[in-house]
């Protein structure tokens, strides 16, 4: 691990005398940009991608009105090496965040870094979760100097807490039972039209449908009044891959409970964004700004026996991923492999926004514009210490393929088998493909450079 860091300092010092240089007035036309980060949400439980259960129009709203991406996929399906991830265009072992409770190198340079530098005023309000172990308030601003409310206490939806800048001071919505996404919803509201007289980038980073800390799988209690929101769990539609309805290895309750709450927690979310993207209509900056709506990782849910994530199955994996911009951004949908560490310089470069450091992820944005499908593939994994959760995966555009640490392998035709039930690893009729998906992940692995 100190080596990939000290890969990673050396070429962000190379880079550093580039900064002054890089650095300067907002691109002309350049957007304000929104960037909506949801976590746990899973791509397929949103209608755009094919959920019947549910209706979320604030969510449909990006994708009818922007491009909506069919592949994205988050390098590391957990909360705190995905944020790292997609925050800096790094894989997250080269910023200090390999799993959970590893704080963000300090010199790690991220959105807020890159639009500032630009004279963007630049923001967070939400889930952080890159702080150092045992420690809930950030260890620095990392660009987000203008406003930072960091949320980072147990995925409490209710009686919540969060933190301003550094400062450890713990301070509490009102009223304190308030559901947290309406009074991140009222912050994110205030600032837009606090910072109308300047360009602007800001990052709303709700923590739902995320399960509470020591509440799983009952969460009614963290959600606002009125659930489950018409939701009948025996109507629930499941999964393919979803072949015992009541898994003995995960809730006592079944998997129609799990997701009655998790479903329920997706359209108490959608009702705030509905009304964030509301309010930039009623400030007049809807047409002026680059919305990009994502989620850091996406939850099993039962699929496969299993819940949570960490696991390199596409409901763990795949993330929606929406862009919208009017006049600017196409309508429809877009099909090339997308990773989270491309997330930072595509939309920097939808905005014309130079990067002064280097970054691993690939400016996408011309073939976004563009409609351009592209084949490169992207590189996924978890690394957490268990063999279970030990893995690298290689994801194009029709098959996956995954190498455990263990040597165990598993092969998928996505098209053919979209929810991954037919494994065609050791298979003789597979195996040149096979070796070929091997060696391109090797190729991966040393162009990223992770052992």
């Amino acid at each position: 691990m100190s080596r990939l860091l000290l890969d990673r300092r050396q070429l962000v010092v190379g880079a550093a005398a580039l900064a002054a240089s890089c650095a300067g007035p907002r691109p002309p036309g350049g957007p304000n940009v929104l960037v909506v980060l949801v976590d746990q949400l899973r791509a397929c439980s949103l209608p755009a991608y094919g959920e019947r259960d549910l209706e979320t129009p604030g969510f449909d709203r990006v994708f009818a009105e922007g491009t909506r991406c069919d592949r994205a996929f988050t390098p590391n399906p957990l909360c705190g090496p995905a944020r790292a991830a997609l925050l800096t265009g790094w894989l997250p072992e080269h910023v200090g965040v390999p799993s959970n409770d590893h704080a963000l190198s300090l010199d790690a340079r991220t959105f807020g870094d890159a639009f500032r530098a630009v004279g963007y005023r630049c923001g967070w309000i939400g889930k952080w979760h890159l702080a150092p172990p045992g420690q809930q308030h950030p260890h620095g601003l990392f660009g987000f100097e203008d406003w930072f409310a960091s949320y980072n206490t147990g995925h409490r939806y209710r009686h919540s807490r969060y933190f301003l800048g550094t400062d450890p001071t713990v301070h509490r919505p009102e009223p304190a039972d308030r559901f947290e996404p309406a009074w991140q919803v009222d912050q994110a509201l205030d600032k837009l039209a606090e910072w109308q007289d300047a360009p602007w980038m800001l990052v709303v980073s709700f923590a739902p449908p995320h399960p509470p800390d020591g509440a799983w799988p009952e969460w009614a209690d963290e959600l606002p009044d009125g659930f489950p929101f018409g939701l009948d769990p025996a109507a629930l539609t499941l999964r393919a891959n979803v072949t015992v309805e009541d898994l003995l290895d995960g809730p006592a309750q079944g998997v129609r409970n799990y997701l009655l709450h998790y479903d329920g927690a997706i359209l108490a979310l959608e009702a705030e964004i509905r009304r964030l993207f509301d309010g930039l209509d009623a400030l007049g900056l809807a047409d002026d700004t680059l919305v990009v709506l994502t989620s850091d990782h996406g939850d099993l849910a039962g699929s496969h026996g299993l819940y949570l994530k960490q696991k390199p199955y596409d409901e763990a994996v795949r993330v929606p991923l929406g862009f919208r911009w009017p006049g600017r951004i196409p309508v429809g949908a877009w099909g090339t492999p997308f990773s989270h560490v491309d997330l930072l310089p595509t939309v920097a470069g939808l905005a014309g926004v130079p990067l002064a450091a280097p970054v691993q992820g690939r400016d996408l944005s011309t073939a976004l514009l563009e409609g351009t499908e592209l084949e490169a593939p992207v590189l996924m994994g978890s690394h957490v210490g268990r063999p279970e959760l030990e893995w690298w995966s290689l994801r194009d555009r029709r098959h996956q393929y995954v190498r455990y640490t263990s040597g165990e392998e598993l092969l998928f035709d996505m098209d053919a088998d979209p929810y991954q039930l037919d494994d065609l690893s050791g298979r003789p009729e597979h195996a040149a493909l096979e070796a070929s998906l091997a060696e391109r992940l090797a190729e991966e692995r040393a162009r990223f450079a992770v052992d």
